[in-house]
């Protein structure tokens, strides 16, 4: 009964790790929009006459 045990508590850690990788992943990629979005509207209102809502105002714009 203790290799039952042993693969439950296993699988949970790997469960753990992949939602932490994942976190990580998300966190960065949306920081990396971000920097690349900001550094693209140049100068400016970004929600200008245009209509172009690509750009994020913030960084929780853009992580959301």
């Amino acid at each position: 009964m203790s290799g039952y045990w042993f693969e439950k508590i296993f699988v949970f850690k790997e469960l753990i790790t992949t939602l932490y990788i994942g976190f990580l992943a998300l966190i960065s990629c949306s920081y990396l929009v971000y920097i690349a979005e900001k550094d693209e509207k140049g100068g400016g209102n970004p929600r200008s006459a245009k209509g172009n809502d690509s750009h994020f105002e913030s960084y929780a714009d853009a992580l959301w």
